[in-house]
């Protein structure tokens, strides 16, 4: 098989996704902590929203190679 290579924009997605959990999970435990549980649970929603979002050229490139194996 030859070698796949993903260009290195798929790998500033991967950076962005992993900062929006960490920053959504610092937030969401600091509101948490603070009483404001109904608060905390809607940032890690959205947070999980946002990352679902900029993984999605990750999934459309997954796919492309999947297709192409074909």
């Amino acid at each position: 098989l030859e070698k796949i290579e993903l260009p290195i924009d798929m790998l500033g997605l991967l950076a962005k996704g992993a900062v929006v959990c960490i920053v959504s999970q610092l937030c969401s435990s600091l509101c948490r902590e603070n009483g404001n549980a109904a608060i905390a649970d809607v940032i890690e929603i959205s947070g999980r929203v946002v990352t679902v979002l900029l993984c999605l050229p990750l999934v459309e490139a997954a796919i492309d190679i999947a297709v192409s194996f074909v």
